[in-house]
């Protein structure tokens, strides 16, 4: 994927060869303090357990909401570290590039769509209602010159089969 950083390294004989998820959680917090810190907020969001090594998922959150990516070639994706956890040790870690800065250049109120202006446009893109899984809002994050990034709340809207349909506050869906 663009704009990604991923560090791998191969588990040595010596490591420990089972952990427990918590251990596991501690190993990547220290992982993460060594190398600068958390940048923002981010939260655990998946754990995908397997034989041999675990994934964990932390998801970017700003004032409560999730981050996604705008990204003219390859869509919006959520912003997220991974981690995966071999032998006691991290194994894989991978990230976006895109750092969000603690200062504020700019602030604008923009208002969300309501629920009937919602449901207006999930019909709108031909989203079927009885297939709609989950609705939240979001920031989408979006790139700018001079490394700025705007941040505009946009509505995500899961359906059963998987398909995530972006609809931003200006009535227009961004996918």
């Amino acid at each position: 994927q663009k704009n990604t950083m991923v560090y791998t390294n191969a588990p040595t004989a010596s490591e420990k060869q089972t952990m427990l998820i918590r251990e596991e959680i501690d190993e990547i917090n220290q992982f993460i303090q060594r190398h600068r810190g958390w940048t923002n907020t981010y939260f655990l969001d998946q754990i995908e357990t397997g034989d041999h090594a675990n994934q964990y998922i932390f998801r970017l959150f700003v004032n409560g909401f999730p981050v996604y990516w705008k990204d003219s070639d390859i869509g919006n994706f959520p912003d997220t570290m991974q981690f995966q956890v071999v032998s006691g040790s991290i194994n894989k870690y991978a990230r976006s590039l895109y750092f969000l800065s603690n200062e504020v250049v700019k602030h604008s109120q923009i208002a969300t769509p309501n629920k009937d202006q919602l449901l207006s446009l999930i019909k709108q893109r031909g989203i079927d209602l009885n297939h709609v899984k989950r609705v939240y809002l979001s920031y989408q994050a979006i790139p700018e010159p001079n490394q700025k990034v705007s941040l505009t709340p946009c509505w995500v809207v899961e359906t059963g089969n998987g398909k995530i349909h972006y609809l931003s506050t200006s009535s227009k869906e961004e996918n």
